[in-house]
């Protein structure tokens, strides 16, 4: 639509701007995308961006300096080039969790004194909204599974950390916001674990990879420039990581390798539909009979306990952070003398040097006359029966050519808040790989933002359940 003298007077203007503000001269995989970011907003030709960058290699930089570009240029240049536009410009940043996308947003803020610079008054609201006084706003949102992201009118928008936002909620919730501007979206992130929006746009539509290597090749060319060290800096960084985190961790993250051999082990569709409304009993006497399961925390992971009633219900979930055992093993104790007395057996984890933690668990609740059973499981041995106890538990069983009966399993819809978003991005997140032998190998992805605990306090309930599941029979509608 404009010609290339144009595109350059604007993409040197953000060059000057993210200068000026940041002190830093962008690289050449930095400007790329941004370049495709604001040619897309200002054409307004509903382009769909995905974008993967190694990580910790600029993202932010680069796309910050483009939301405040915008920000700030977006009326101005509209009107000099006589370019359509809208009355307001809104531009909505999204991530799994808050603070990821935060990150961007506090970022944003320390463009303050440069909206100063040029005339505009920078207003914060609700901890995620920035507004200047151009008609111009920014809006960070959490897009977990759970949450209710408030609907805006969005110009552009922004997917951070788009390997594990969920289909779904991108869907429903999101693009939806930018139907009547006809928005820009862009999608970023690094590689992941499991087919998605983002995989797909990668594979179909003109993308920007930029990993690792590409990275510090440029850095490298750039130190050659100038002599400044701090070109050199990254591959250093990129050197320790690889001594640091597991080989699939490095692939996804900074090679940008997907690693999709794993297949998931529940998609959030069939996850969500085993929410059902029931009552949630806030103790259960000696005669009521329920099952529970126990993942004890391990370094960074936390400790779970769940609980299921004859029914197969879920009532009950408690998770403590840290390996305080002696705490939590006294806190497990009380519930189940004093709130949840029914509980017949406690399958419990005692994988790796847990069985020390359930030596403890067992005298303790003797001592206190506590009578539940504690059947301790090692998930060397024991995991593949465990996985696809839960999975049958989890699916319609086909009673008659005709008829089917619903899945066991029912988790409560009442619950909501965090530990519930927690569970549902652990289930989604868990990959399946079925080895030669027919075992179900089930685990979460490889890196820190990941973790099964609250999924294997589940199936050990579930495993609990399923072996005491004579006592129970399901009426068959």
């Amino acid at each position: 639509m404009l010609p290339n003298e144009a595109w350059e007077y604007v993409f040197k203007k953000r060059n000057r701007l993210v200068q000026f503000a940041r002190k830093v001269d962008l690289y050449e995989y930095q400007k790329h995308p941004s370049n495709e970011i604001i040619r897309g907003v200002l054409e307004n030709t509903g382009l769909t961006i995905p974008i993967q960058w190694s990580r910790q290699s600029g993202k932010t930089e680069a796309v910050v300096g483009t939301v405040a570009f915008l920000m700030i240029f977006y009326h101005e240049l509209c009107r000099k080039f006589d370019l359509p536009k809208t009355n307001e410009f809104n531009i909505g940043i999204f991530a799994p969790r808050l603070e990821q996308a935060k990150t961007d947003f506090d970022r944003l803020k320390e463009y303050k004194r440069v909206f100063e610079y040029y005339g505009l008054e920078m207003v914060e609201a609700n901890g995620n909204t920035i507004r200047l006084n151009n008609k111009t706003s920014c809006f960070c949102f959490t897009a977990s599974p759970t949450s209710s992201p408030e609907s805006k009118t969005l110009n552009l928008i922004i997917l951070e950390e788009a390997q594990g936002l969920l289909d779904f909620k991108i869907e429903n919730a999101i693009l939806p916001m930018g139907s009547n501007t006809n928005a820009t979206v862009v999608y970023i992130g690094t590689a992941g674990y499991r087919r998605c929006k983002f995989y797909t746009h990668i594979q179909q539509r003109q993308s920007f990879v930029y990993n690792h290597e590409g990275v510090i090749m440029e850095k490298r060319k750039r130190y050659e420039d100038d002599q400044n060290p701090i070109h050199l800096n990254y591959e250093k960084y990129v050197e320790e990581q690889k001594r640091e985190i597991t080989e699939d961790a490095f692939k996804t993250q900074y090679a940008l390798e997907w690693v999709l051999e794993r297949g998931q082990y529940i998609t959030y569709e069939r996850l969500t539909s085993l929410f059902k409304t029931y009552e949630i009993p806030e103790s259960m006497g000696k005669t009521q009979t329920c099952y529970a399961g126990i993942d004890w925390g391990k370094g960074v992971d936390s400790t779970v306990l769940t609980i299921i009633n004859f029914e197969c219900q879920v009532i009950y979930w408690r998770e403590w952070l840290g390996d305080d055992y002696t705490n939590q093993v006294m806190d497990v104790m009380r519930l189940l003398q004093n709130k949840f007395k029914g509980v017949r057996v406690i399958y419990s984890d005692s994988s790796a040097t847990q069985d020390q933690v359930n030596d403890f668990f067992e005298r303790i609740l003797i001592s206190n006359g506590v009578t539940t059973q504690v059947f301790r499981v090692n998930f060397s041995t024991m995991k593949d029966f465990m996985v696809k106890a839960a999975d049958g538990l989890m699916r319609d069983v086909l009673i008659t050519p005709d008829t089917t009966q619903p899945p066991k399993l029912q988790l409560p819809e009442a619950w909501q808040g965090p530990e519930k978003e927690r569970f549902i991005r652990q289930m989604v997140d868990l990959q399946k790989d079925i080895r030669p032998n027919g075992q179900w190998d089930v685990r979460a992805p490889e890196g820190r933002d990941y973790h099964d605990d609250m999924p294997m306090s589940l199936f050990l309930a579930c495993l609990a359940f399923a072996r005491s599941g004579e006592e129970y029979t399901p009426m068959i509608a």
